[in-house]
């Protein structure tokens, strides 16, 4: 496969979950972020697909762009998430599912596409 899907808080996870399950995209070639794991279901929190980066909320970033931004700045440049070494070695480009009203969702997209497209990886968001 030549493209990723990253679910990017909780509206991109529930969305990019529900593109797995209906066979539209494979597991190895999906990333899930968020500053929570609560809505995550069972079977998927254990796997390698969760990228989990810490708020100062507690429970998530409360529909707080700016605090989701924060959050995957602060994992970003503390090493904690690395998406570089995220990406498979085939990717062409990677698909960002997320919404326009939360906090991590929205917070974190814009950072995370800049640093895609600096590794000259197209987004479409």
């Amino acid at each position: 496969m030549e493209l990723e899907v990253f679910g990017i808080g909780a509206a991109g996870n529930k969305a990019v979950i529900k593109a797995v399950e209906e066979g539209a995209v494979g597991k190895d070639y999906v990333k899930l972020f968020n500053t929570t794991v609560k809505d995550i279901p069972e079977e998927y929190k254990s796997t390698d697909m969760v990228i989990p980066f810490t708020s100062s909320v507690l429970g998530g970033c409360g529909k707080e762009p700016k605090e989701g931004r924060k959050a995957i700045e602060n994992a970003m440049n503390s090493g904690d998430v690395n998406i570089a070494e995220l990406i498979h070695p085939n990717t062409k480009e990677v698909i960002l599912v997320t919404s326009t009203e939360g906090g991590s969702g929205s917070g974190a997209t814009p950072y995370i596409a800049k640093k895609l497209i600096a590794l000259n990886i197209p987004v479409h968001i």
